[in-house]
């Protein structure tokens, strides 16, 4: 995942790379195909558990594993803080 990428535009990016539609991406990770088409339309933000079956399940190396693992884990402290600002 790139900085200023949303995971829609992740996931498509990916998808489209490996040639795959939402059925293949649905049987090598187990995610339905509703829940892929709401990631990629920015319908859904993809729990922790999601983002790793979508890693492994679509076999990405480990530098892009660790590349998105690292941005996701920037936005949910960028997330954490700001809702803290505004309870504050």
């Amino acid at each position: 995942m790139q900085p200023g990428e949303s995971y829609g535009e992740w996931l498509k990016r990916v998808i489209e790379k490996e040639g795959l539609n939402a059925s293949a991406v649905q049987a090598k990770t187990g995610i339905n195909r509703s829940s892929i088409f709401r990631i990629m339309t920015e319908e859904r933000t993809p729990s922790a558990d999601v983002m790793a079956a979508l890693m492994v399940g679509l076999d990405l190396s480990d530098e892009a594993i660790l590349q998105t693992t690292r941005e996701v884990g920037r936005r949910t402290i960028a997330n954490k803080k700001a809702t803290n600002k505004n309870n504050s």
